[in-house]
């Protein structure tokens, strides 16, 4: 681990990438359609950053490097390391040979790296072995004239690691396309207190643009992680775990009098530190929907947005990292899209979600008193966030991030 991490805290690199998260997602919202749920996995693109940081150089480096929180190249390796041990610890794992699957089968969290690469195009084995040893990352040498078979390759892969809900990333390649750089998040876990569907009931749910739909909202009473401030209640619920994090699904619902949009752009991470650093047990009523969600986002123009244009810019993007010999500025490397697939279920019984996350590289000109219960109703638009908690040092980190304004029902849970 580089000298500034060691100084750092887990504390420090856990709001670095709330930070990160909460940026992504105001700005995702922001381009979204009005009215539109939006559920991404910040996550899974910074942990494919994270590793085109170590590749980047000059001002690319720096951009990447002050969006990320990072001071080095090795804080690219060291905050890797971190991220995945603080998931494996979730599912009970505390080193290789990870399968992402809990002791007890409650829950099952999986993070996956991968890089496709064109045969004969030379890269830094320094970095591959980075990615291999470093982000455990499987790295595949293709003949990449056989587009359809690449293809169908790394959507096999990424539907593998996703236990099929996202079933590809990629949709051709073309022939300036040198490497692919992905990840993929599985998490399904079982409500440590699970909701009885005989409680849960169609309700009135209100929408931004004045309308009301009728919307299956479960319900419990019991004592809860809650907090509550003039402007948000937000409950925060736990799924059954056998590490030593554990993973909670939090619901932070704006008071009706408050402007939705506005309230999002400014829940930023520090919001959010507070609000789960605020939470405590007590006695209250909930009402929570069932959610389905299925999307997809572009997030060159997010990415650029948050402080990165040169990674995407042709004539400025530096990687000088991805060569095997000296840089060639005739032939830089630049990222040519990023694209996100995010699948999404709560019910009565746990939650699932799904993410895949696909970075695609070109080579230019080239192929106290017991208080009353609380009670929050989630019948409207509210944000939601799957994190993931280090029971000792108290941490957090945000795995899925969402604004949910107009939930799909997804039907009671199977038997």
């Amino acid at each position: 681990m580089s000298q500034a991490l060691t100084v750092k805290t887990s504390q420090g690199m856990a709001e670095n990438v709330a930070r990160f998260s909460f940026k992504m997602l105001q700005r995702t919202v922001a381009a979204a359609p009005a009215g539109k749920d939006v559920i991404i996995s910040p996550l899974s693109v910074m942990l494919p950053l994270l590793l085109l940081a170590w590749a980047a150089r000059g001002k690319t480096r720096e951009q990447i490097f002050e969006l990320l929180g990072l001071t080095s190249q090795e804080d690219s390796v060291s905050y890797a390391s971190w991220l995945l041990s603080q998931l494996r610890e979730a599912v009970g794992q505390d080193s290789g040979g990870w399968t992402g699957e809990g002791l007890d089968q409650s829950l099952i969290l999986n993070v996956a790296n991968g890089l496709w690469v064109r045969q004969g195009c030379e890269i830094n084995p320094e970095f591959l072995q980075v990615a291999r040893a470093s982000f455990d990352a499987k790295v595949e040498v293709a003949d990449f004239s056989q587009s359809a078979s690449v293809v169908r390759a790394i959507n096999a892969w990424v539907s593998e690691q996703t236990r099929g809900r996202i079933t590809h990333i990629v949709d051709a390649l073309d022939s300036q396309t040198v490497m692919h750089v992905l990840n993929a998040i599985f998490f399904k876990g079982k409500w440590e207190d699970p909701f009885e569907p005989s409680d849960t009931k169609d309700e009135l749910f209100y929408l931004l643009d004045g309308t009301i739909k009728r919307h299956p909202l479960m319900y419990c009473w019991r004592d809860m992680s809650y907090t509550e401030t003039g402007a948000y209640q937000c409950v925060a619920l736990p799924f059954k775990s056998s590490g030593r994090t554990s993973v909670n699904y939090m619901t932070v619902l704006p008071r009706p009098e408050q402007d939705f949009d506005q309230f999002v752009a400014t829940f930023d991470s520090g919001q959010y530190v507070r609000a789960y650093q605020a939470l405590h047990y007590s006695d209250g009523k909930l009402w929570l929907p069932r959610i389905k969600f299925a999307g997809r986002h572009a997030l060159e123009s997010i990415l650029t947005g948050m402080g990165m244009p040169d990674a995407f810019d042709l004539d400025c993007a530096d990687f000088g990292g991805l060569y095997s010999g000296q840089p060639d500025p005739n032939f830089p490397f630049y990222i040519s899209g990023v694209g996100q697939k995010v699948t999404a279920l709560v019910d009565e019984k746990g939650a699932e979600f799904a993410a895949a996350t696909g970075f695609e590289m070109a080579l230019g000109a080239c192929i106290d008193d017991e208080p009353p219960p609380w009670e929050m109703r989630v019948d409207r638009p509210h944000l939601i966030v799957l994190d993931v908690k280090d029971l000792v040092t108290r941490t957090r980190v945000p795995a899925f991030v969402g604004v949910v304004k107009d939930p799909e029902d997804p039907g009671p849970p199977a038997d």
